[in-house]
């Protein structure tokens, strides 16, 4: 056993190249898990009781997200290494090792990037742990934990992830060489690609998939839709991608081929020649970094945007200080607030009544509210926004509210809708009621009203209760009335959560200040986990470039010999290999850039749901955060070029 592990061994120093970055980003993804399994585990410190739960189920969800993503990167890092060893492997064989001997060998190499791996994420992930802990409690305003990033149990389950990610990779191997025999492993190395066959239908697929992904994007108007076809257009977008890029590529670069004057230059017709010979493997590379871009850029924008709109998201939650709903046939709490609030020197400046039939759902088919039936709860039932949670009020009420005079005739209601009601009638139960006036905006607080929410305003509380009791199916007098209390306080923070302790049981009531505590808390986890997984993201797309470079490296260096053979000056070879470089990185940066454009739309949709609808934050966060990623992808380009670089000139150095 000592022999092969040292066999292995030396073809780790020997490649190490290709296993360094391996053993890096593995242990990178790993020490992002590990970071978000610490705050997971000391979350009940780190969070408000309310909030706890939420949170973590947050960072579970990440954490699941960041153990996927490290097992297809480190499937990805695999193939590529044991492509590039399959010439040794093959030679081995040759010289009379067996497959069992072989796969002894491949079981130490494993072996030592697991230990290596397991003790760089250990070390690295408490440092970062520690550094993750103090961001976090720069955002929450926490007093420091001296043993947070310490958590055995955080530390245990990374290590089985490990472990299960290695013997998968393990296991892989084994059928690889299990596959193929000797003569094909030296063979693989040195063989070129065939010049691809346009694929036709996969062409048409990709460019159908991208089409309908960009027009769910545009489509949606509603928010709740937006959610739902978020993934849908997600799946399509990425599956389009794919295609375009693999079958799409080879069809334009035939195209640009028959261009004689464009094609018949040294530069176009080398660089051309070369990426068609391998486009196949070029295009799905290429693909999959414009979808980490893609996910990069997203993911990060939509956390910062959502973190800099706390203060609007709380304020459309919360319009007032403080809220609070009783049924009027039971105690109001009204008068004890008013104690509480004097007793610790909080001010009442204003104190809304509101008096509201409970919602209670209807389908609205057009102009007509009907009973709902089992299909109205289908996904396309919610997309469509069929169904709505009906409530009612008197106009008096509202007058009383907004200090207006409005009056109505029995047959008459005015009727709320956040997307607009557009029929000048509305029938229930067949009752048809004249509709006076669609309202725009419903009191100071519609803006945290539900999006399928619709009020009716009726004329005086006998025809509002004749209508409800229709549509619940009761008896008018029946119908029970919510007092609504929209109370504005003036006070510090302490003096109002003390009179949140004087409420009796039973009362929920929505303070603005505890809200937004809770809410920056959230959000604060929500960008913490999208720096995480934004950085995630990073270390992956430079793993795919880096990897890109040096298989095309390998693979180059031999044609650009026999280029240099026939006349090609080093200049000129350059030249042809900086046009080629510049071509394959940044049309995925373009792509990306496309994808997000057409995504804004949908994004900000899902952003309405959170109640953050300024769209100058999320374009402005945006910009930024492309602006930033394009400096740090150029970056990319110039480190893993370096790379393509020196293959080429070292494989040339040793021919002379």
């Amino acid at each position: 056993m000592k022999f092969y592990a040292k066999l292995a061994w030396n073809n780790l120093l020997k490649y190490r190249r290709i296993y360094l970055p391996f053993v890096l980003t593995v242990s990178f993804m790993m020490v992002v898990t590990l970071v978000m399994l610490n705050v997971y585990f000391a979350s009940k410190e780190l969070f408000s009781e309310n909030i706890v739960n939420s949170v973590q189920v947050l960072f579970v969800l990440g954490s699941a997200l960041m153990m996927i993503m490290t097992l297809i990167i480190a499937w990805y890092a695999n193939n590529f290494t044991l492509s590039q060893q399959g010439q040794q492997i093959g030679l081995y064989s040759v010289i009379g090792f067996s497959k069992k001997e072989i796969a002894k060998m491949i079981f130490f190499e494993n072996f030592f990037c697991f230990l290596l791996t397991l003790f760089t994420s250990s070390i690295i992930g408490l440092g970062f742990s520690r550094l993750g802990y103090l961001i976090l409690a720069r955002l929450l305003d926490l007093p420091l934990i001296s043993g947070f990033g310490l958590n055995f149990q955080a530390f245990r389950i990374a290590s089985l992830v490990l472990i299960v990610i290695f013997i998968f990779l393990f296991l892989l191997d084994l059928l690889w060489i299990w596959q193929n025999n000797p003569i094909q492993m030296v063979r693989e190395t040195n063989a070129g690609e065939k010049e691809p066959k346009t694929r036709w239908l996969m062409l048409a697929v990709g460019l159908i998939c991208l089409v309908v992904g960009y027009y769910l994007a545009l489509k949606i108007k509603e928010p709740l839709g937006a959610l739902i076809y978020f993934f849908i257009a997600v799946l399509l977008v990425v599956l389009g991608t794919y295609f375009l890029f693999i079958a799409g590529s080879i069809f334009i670069l035939k195209m640009l081929r028959k261009h004689k004057h464009f094609y018949y230059q040294p530069r176009h017709f080398i660089s051309l020649s070369n990426m068609l010979s391998r486009m196949k493997q070029n295009g799905a590379g290429l693909a999959s970094i414009t979808i980490l871009v893609t996910m990069t850029l997203i993911t990060i924008v939509s956390t910062i945007t959502l973190f800099f709109g706390v203060n609007q998201i709380v304020q459309k939650e919360n319009p007032v200080d403080l809220q609070y709903e009783v049924l009027s046939n039971y105690p109001d709490p009204i008068s004890t607030i008013r104690k509480s609030a004097a007793k610790n020197g909080v001010k009442i400046i204003e104190d809304r009544l509101l008096e509201i039939v409970p919602s209670y759902q209807m389908n609205l088919d057009h102009d007509e509210l009907k009973p709902l039936k089992r299909n109205d709860y289908s996904i396309k039932s919610v997309m469509n926004q069929r169904f709505y949670d009906i409530n009612a009020m008197t106009v008096n009420n509202l007058d009383q509210i907004n200090k207006n005079h409005t009056s109505l005739k029995p047959n008459e209601v005015m009727i709320y809708k956040s997307n607009g009601y557009s029929y000048s009638r509305i029938k229930i139960y067949g009752q048809t009621y004249h509709v006076k006036e669609s309202l725009n905006k419903f009191l100071d607080f519609s803006s945290r009203i539900s999006m399928n929410t619709i009020y009716l305003i009726f004329a005086d509380k006998n025809e509002l209760t004749k209508a409800m009791g229709k549509i619940q199916h009761k008896n008018p007098r029946s119908v029970k009335f919510t007092k609504h209390h929209l109370i504005t306080l003036k006070g510090s923070k302490i003096q109002q959560l003390k009179i949140k302790d004087s409420l009796p049981d039973g009362v929920y009531a929505q303070f603005r200040v505890l809200a937004y505590d809770n809410t920056k808390s959230v959000l604060s986890g929500f960008l913490f986990i999208g720096i995480l997984i934004g950085g995630a993201f990073v270390i992956a797309t430079f793993l795919i470039l880096y990897y890109k470079q040096l298989s095309e490296g390998y693979a180059d260096a031999r044609r650009y010999q026999t280029l240099e053979r026939v006349g090609l000056s080093r200049t000129e070879i350059k030249k042809i290999i900086n046009s080629q470089l510049l071509l394959l990185f940044y049309i995925p940066l373009a792509v990306a850039t496309l994808h997000c454009l057409f995504a804004l739309p949908l994004v900000q949709k899902i952003l309405d749901l959170f109640g953050m609808s300024n769209f100058k934050i999320f374009l402005l966060v945006g910009l930024v955060v492309l602006i930033t990623f394009a400096v740090i992808y150029v970056l990319m380009y110039k480190l893993t070029s370096n790379v393509y670089y020196r293959i080429i000139t070292q494989r040339q150095g040793r021919r002379e």
